[in-house]
């Protein structure tokens, strides 16, 4: 089962991302600051996390900065009430999958999940396969 990550500080988004994604077969788990998600980060094992660029008054990219360090199989997605090419491209520097502007619609939501989920199963296929090749070099005596 897919894992996701919710990260707002806002209750009713939280509250409703989570349930439309349950309710879609996602395993959702959700945070509202920054020292939550990381002691959550820090215990499960997540395929996607959407995240908030502003919490309060922290920056989200810190938390998908953590989440590149701690789970780099796991896909990122941004959203903000108020993006801005400043914030855009600094998520892009840190690998993120997407970058949404809220309100976010039941089916935009659904299809960047699947999408990003997807992302995430390549990534772990390409460390995989990259892993296995190193391994048979290793056996065939070229490293």
């Amino acid at each position: 089962m897919t894992k996701v990550l919710i990260v707002d500080d806002e209750e009713n988004i939280r509250f409703s991302f989570s349930t439309i994604l349950t309710e879609a077969g996602y395993d959702v788990i959700t945070a509202g600051h920054i020292i939550d998600a990381k002691v959550i980060i820090s215990a499960n094992q997540f395929d996607v996390a959407i995240v908030d660029r502003l919490l309060v008054s922290d920056n989200g990219m810190e938390i998908i900065e953590y989440i590149n360090e701690i789970q780099p199989f796991c896909t990122s997605v941004l959203i903000s009430a108020f993006p801005n090419f400043k914030s855009a491209s600094e998520g892009y520097k840190h690998c993120l999958f997407a970058y949404l502007q809220k309100p976010i619609k039941k089916n935009e939501l659904l299809s960047i999940v699947k999408k990003a989920a997807q992302n995430s199963k390549e990534k772990l296929k390409l460390y995989n396969f990259e892993q296995q090749l190193i391994q048979n070099q290793k056996i065939n005596g070229k490293m």
